[in-house]
């Protein structure tokens, strides 16, 4: 899974607990930039309008919204 490509899209992901997370990913961080050394996203949640850093590794799936 390549998280630049949804860089700037509204999105909905499902972390691999189950729980989904709807909103637009505000910044992208490729691995070699992280403190983790993996790739990780930034999203502005829909229902709060926080940024929140996701990792790769937390991540089942993700669903381009239009």
């Amino acid at each position: 899974m390549n998280l630049f490509n949804y860089f700037q899209q509204n999105v909905r992901i499902t972390c691999i607990d189950g729980e989904e997370i709807t909103g637009f990913v505000e910044t992208f961080t490729p691995a070699k930039d992280s403190e983790e050394g993996k790739d990780e996203i930034g999203l502005i949640k829909d229902d709060s309008h926080v940024l929140i850093g996701i990792s790769i590794d937390e991540i089942s799936h993700i669903e381009v919204l239009n």
